[in-house]
């Protein structure tokens, strides 16, 4: 596997590491999303057991959301929509993939970058400078009915309200608290664990579609709303989207 380009894949035992290697802060545009799922495609048909863990190489970052500049250039609102679209698709491929999933995050997960993460069936956190946050509330952005569904079928009624309500910037600390993530190691020590965990739990894919099945069990109104057109793009977002491209 060659280690270039935003999005590429590393192989260690029985775990896949997606690499986010975006110098835009991981910002998600049209090919990021796409380079992300050529990456899924080869995960996706490994016949042998696996588990995959979603991180970044960037120092400073995990992912700050939508890329707003790329949002700001688009000309038709049909864009707007296709380009929604293909994020929402993204989480909920994620979200019922056939194989064990771990997001394991440093850094700043904000908005779009936080909803991949919760995306995840498992999210490690690094103790130190990291820290979660839905910070539409303070832009005066909607979140997508596929974006909220996502996090809603993760986190509990007061969890949710924290992050949907006061767009606070919440630590490794407190997301524990609230059961946002579900380890917080400090950072010289969460690597090991977070292989440890992937290599051990990827035996979970030994049945794939089964494995796929439950998880859409689980998930099934959070995936309608990430892959039905009508369902999880409307003409409000849309419309409060495209004035960004007049500040």
């Amino acid at each position: 596997m060659e280690k270039k380009g935003i999005a590429y894949l590393e192989k260690k035992d029985n775990v896949y590491y997606l690499c986010l290697n975006n110098p835009k802060a991981n910002n998600f545009s049209t090919d990021f999303i796409r380079q992300i799922n050529a990456q899924l495609d080869i995960v996706e048909k490994d016949e042998n057991i696996c588990a995959l863990v979603t991180t970044s190489k960037l120092e400073r970052f995990f992912s700050t959301g939508l890329d707003i500049k790329f949002i700001s250039n688009m000309k038709h609102p049909e864009d707007l929509k296709n380009f929604l679209l293909e994020f929402s698709q993204l989480l909920g491929r994620i979200l019922v993939f056939p194989v064990p999933t771990i997001a394991f995050i440093h850094g700043p997960a904000m908005a779009g970058g936080f909803m991949l993460c919760m995306a995840h069936d498992y999210r490690f956190m690094v103790e130190e400078k990291s820290w979660v946050c839905l910070n539409e509330v303070d832009m005066g952005l909607p979140l997508l009915p596929a974006m909220n569904a996502v996090v809603q079928c993760k986190v509990t009624p007061d969890a949710f309200r924290e992050l949907f309500l006061t767009g606070k910037r919440i630590n490794a600390a407190d997301s524990l608290k609230l059961k946002i993530v579900d380890y917080v190691y400090e950072k010289s020590k969460i690597l090991e664990e977070v292989h440890n965990f992937a290599n051990t739990i990827a035996e979970k894919s030994a049945y794939k579609d089964n494995f796929k099945a439950l998880k859409m069990e689980a998930y099934q109104t959070a995936y309608q709303a990430c892959t039905d057109r009508k369902f999880g793009i409307h003409t409000g977002a849309v419309k409060t989207l495209m004035s960004l491209g007049k500040l």
